[in-house]
């Protein structure tokens, strides 16, 4: 079987349309694999602040409004007129 000019010419055509399918869908594949690695990056992540939020929150709920308040005002710089603050070198306040 022998094939006309105007065939061959079209059946490159479809070859390079081919080939430039294919090529897409690599790429597309290999993009595709970047995201399923950002997602289980991003759920684990997700995983760590849902737990640190369970802990934060644990620790608000054994802590009395007046202790959080202290606190909180002390992390400002905020004293009692008569209180004195003792900054140690490990920046700790006592």
């Amino acid at each position: 079987m022998r094939l006309s000019r105007s065939g061959i010419i079209v059946l490159l055509i479809v070859a390079a349309i081919s080939l430039y399918a294919l090529a897409g869908i690599a790429a597309t594949e290999a993009e595709a694999a970047e995201y399923e690695s950002l997602l289980a990056a991003l759920g684990e992540r997700a995983a760590e602040l849902s737990e640190e939020n369970s802990r934060l929150e644990l620790e608000l709920s054994r802590a009395s409004e007046d202790e959080t308040i202290e606190r909180a005002a002390h992390s400002y710089g905020l004293v009692y007129p008569d209180e004195v603050i003792f900054q140690f070198a490990g920046g700790r306040d006592k």
